[in-house]
């Protein structure tokens, strides 16, 4: 937008080019503003993961080798939170 105030007031666009580069501009930043209000409404928080969270998450496989079995049921439960079943 300031581009092309700078223009039109240094006389490299006429009012008519302006006027309607502007109304554009203004009518795509009104969507683009809509459009960010209904992403932050429904948009998720999630809490803040400490570095030990992250070391873990990113040792997951190690973290389960060495857990307890009710350790690994949370994992497992925490990756597929519906269940799953193995067929044979």
């Amino acid at each position: 937008m300031d581009k092309i105030d700078a223009d039109y007031f240094d006389g490299n666009l006429d009012a008519a080019i302006y006027n309607q580069h502007k109304k554009g501009l203004l009518t795509n930043k009104m969507k683009l503003d809509l459009e960010l209000e209904r992403y932050k409404a429904n948009s998720v928080s999630y809490p803040q993961l400490d570095n030990d969270a992250i070391l873990n998450l990113c040792n997951l496989e190690v973290v389960y080798k060495r857990s307890s079995s009710k350790t690994k049921r949370t994992i497992v439960k925490s990756l597929f939170p519906e269940g799953f079943t193995i067929n044979k």
